[in-house]
């Protein structure tokens, strides 16, 4: 009964917070891609990345990396380096919308002051902190003074928790719970830190119940420790088989808002460590979750012969729509919820735009269906953040007719929907807003001629299916432009010929048993 009640307790909280919104959880966003020293970390060879990717800065891509998912960016395109090849599964997305992380964790320390599991010691004590299941060991001790192994507490977590450090903090252990974990300052990473349910390698089996959330307001870093490597992983490097020794493995969702994921003791001058001059390579970084920070960080550096870690990074699906509170943003919202027309003359079209917002990916429809009398000619197999779907109704006898907008997302294997409703009156004699449908089959272009965007307009006496093409000067079939059920009136479609040459080219319209051509010139 203690842990129902708690999971429902921080359910409040949390939905309180979000304002029921559903998040998408990012494998990996930045705000600035170049780390503090100002070089520009590359996506490369052996980069594998499974979840969406998104930045507020421009990409750097070398060789041939793979994304399996959504790759996002301010920027008008990537950083090209040498072997440019990398794989897509979508189109890149170039000048979004910039995506704004926190300016601080303050919602997170609220959050821990409304369950009762915040600390907070003062500005001169640091804390270190085992997570062990369900309860933590703590450790407090005054900055710049070794932690006394002897001198800890231990604290009880509930089932779901958000815990908040006001310090900074030393960090390390295994999560049974659901645990966000917050720190003031910045948290160094001495060893592991897992799910109970987790392989070797971070790996957990699917629909785990484990999840975690490391907030820093500053850097999270890799502590440079006998655990993870330290001074060479005992001379051996890469080539030490005593993986407790070299690798470190995380679980979880880690976020750096003001700094860099990175690792300590980078071999440099002026980190205050120098290892004899020789290599260090500590070993590798199994990471199964996500990385969100401010600063893109160094976890590997090619110095004195090489420095730090390997990547072996691994998207974590259980928290890809997990909504912790870092971003509330419209996913998939419709605007508006329904759309009733109200009464309409019969012989008369009217038409409005239903908006489907997500400002987390641009998703792509593949399925849009209504039925008469209500219509809605759109393309819409387009990545957009914004898609406007534009319905009209236009009925032929009077009465009430309801239907439903319906259509697929795929990325989120999900239908959706938007109830319709209309009716057709018949006119009244004084009815000056009843303007008839054109009695033929017409088609136009302006401008004409044209350099590389001109808008095609058709005339449709009546409703029904209307296939609209474009012909080169030999007859060749070049693009279909439009291919969908039309109401009856006016109609313009866009025509991008950017890829085309200079040259005459035709559009034709069958619709209604009706056929009409138009002769367009191209000139660039």
């Amino acid at each position: 009964m203690r842990n129902w009640t708690n999971r429902v307790l921080f359910a409040l909280c949390v939905v309180g917070f979000v304002s029921l919104a559903h998040g998408l959880n990012y494998m990996y966003f930045t705000d600035r891609e170049v780390q503090v020293f100002g070089d520009r970390i590359k996506f490369w060879h052996g980069d594998t990345l499974g979840g969406p990717v998104r930045s507020n800065d421009t990409i750097a891509i070398m060789q041939d990396p793979r994304f399996y998912d959504y790759v996002i960016t301010t920027a008008a395109d990537f950083w090209h380096g040498s072997g440019y090849q990398p794989v897509f599964t979508f189109p890149a997305i170039f000048t979004a919308p910039r995506l704004e992380l926190p300016a601080n964790a303050a919602t997170f320390r609220q959050l821990a002051v409304q369950q009762g599991h915040y600390f907070n010691a003062g500005p001169s004590m640091r804390a270190r902190v085992q997570i062990m299941g369900d309860s933590l060991r703590i450790w407090w001790s005054p900055v710049g003074v070794p932690f006394d192994s002897s001198a800890f507490t231990f604290y009880s977590l509930p089932d779901s928790a958000v815990v908040f450090f006001d310090c900074p903090l030393n960090l390390f252990g295994t999560v049974s719970t659901v645990l966000i974990l917050g720190a003031g300052g910045r948290v160094g990473l001495e060893d592991n830190l897992v799910y109970t349910s987790a392989d070797s390698r971070g790996v957990a089996p699917a629909g785990h119940s484990e999840k975690f959330v490391l907030i820093s307001e500053e850097d999270i870093k890799i502590l440079n420790t006998p655990a993870n490597g330290r001074e060479n992983s005992s001379g051996l490097g890469n080539s030490q088989t005593n993986r407790n020794l070299t690798d470190i493995v995380l679980d979880g969702i880690y976020v750096a808002l003001h700094e860099s994921f990175t690792f300590e003791n980078q071999n440099d001058p002026d980190s205050g460590y120098v290892f004899d001059g020789s290599p260090d390579d500590r070993g590798s970084i199994y990471l199964y979750g996500s990385l969100i920070q401010a600063r893109r960080g160094y976890v590997h550096r090619a110095n004195r012969g090489s420095t730090g870690y390997l990547k072996q990074y691994r998207y974590d699906n259980t928290l890809r729509f997990w909504n912790f509170g870092l971003w509330n943003l419209r996913e998939n919202v419709i605007e508006p919820q329904t759309l009733d027309f109200g009464d309409v003359p019969l012989g008369e079209t009217v038409s409005d735009t239903i908006h489907l917002f997500n400002d987390y990916v641009p998703p792509w429809l593949d399925s849009i269906s209504t039925n008469p009398p209500f219509f809605c000619p759109v393309a819409y197999d387009t990545l957009l953040f914004h898609h406007r779907l534009p319905v009209s109704f236009a009925a032929s006898d009077t009465g009430l007719f309801e239907d439903s907008l319906r259509f697929h997302i795929p990325y989120y294997h999900r239908w959706m929907s938007v109830p319709l409703r209309g009716r057709s009156v018949r006119p009244s004699v004084s009815d000056s807003s009843f303007i008839p449908h054109p009695s033929s089959l017409s088609i136009s272009s302006c401008p004409n001629p044209f350099n590389a965007r001109t808008e095609i307009r058709f005339s449709l006496p009546q409703a029904g299916k209307v296939s609209l093409n474009l012909y080169d000067i030999t007859g060749r079939k070049v693009a279909t432009l439009f291919n969908h059920v039309a109401t009856g009136g006016e109609h313009t479609v866009p025509l991008d010929a950017t890829g085309l040459a200079s040259g005459v080219y035709f559009v034709s319209i069958e619709a209604a048993g009706q056929i009409a051509t138009r002769k367009i010139l191209l000139l660039k």
